[in-house]
């Protein structure tokens, strides 16, 4: 007896699989046949039922369960033959995700270390480590001139005419 109150009515059906189809409550209501003077009335007293809302929602998860082999063939259809690198990527990506295999993500920290020590204390640290260490220094590293031809490999080098910075500048180019 319990089954059979849980069966739907002919109209209840029909109302069930409009609604599935993605159309209003009122309009289902029309389309499975209920009359237009009380046709919204009917669909919410339908919505209201148990065995009507259990109808679509059984629906609805048989909808999506079909839908997923869509999306699946569609993501391996991107993975494979996208024209964009970016949307191959993407696609295999989710894939992986999808499939309970997350693409290990991998990042890059950069910490930038300031030394507030002078030139002078710098030197003498380095000398220190040196003697430490029982290693021979260059002598032009003792004067100062390599840190001096460092820094000027790292910054950008100077026009002599007017002290601008020449774009992509290594030591002695000059800007045309």
């Amino acid at each position: 007896m319990a089954k059979l109150a849980n069966r739907l009515t002919p109209g209840e059906a029909k109302f069930v699989t409009y609604i599935l189809q993605g159309m209003g409550k009122r309009d289902s209501a029309l389309a499975a046949g209920f009359a237009k003077t009380s046709a919204h009335s009917s669909a919410t007293r339908m919505l209201g039922r148990e065995r009507v809302l259990d109808a679509i929602r059984r629906g609805a998860e048989k909808q999506i369960v079909a839908g997923v082999a869509i999306g699946a063939a569609t993501l391996t259809k991107l993975a494979v033959s996208a024209k964009s690198e970016d949307v191959r990527y993407k696609a295999a990506c989710a894939l992986l995700d999808r499939g309970g295999l997350p693409l290990i993500r991998q990042t890059e920290t950069r910490h930038l270390l300031t030394d507030k020590r002078t030139d002078a204390e710098l030197l003498e640290h380095v000398r220190r480590l040196a003697g430490e260490l029982k290693v021979q220094l260059p002598a032009g590293l003792i004067e100062g001139q390599v840190a001096v031809e460092v820094e000027a490999d790292e910054i950008a080098v100077l026009d002599d005419q007017d002290s601008t910075p020449v774009a992509g500048s290594a030591p002695g180019r000059r800007r045309p």
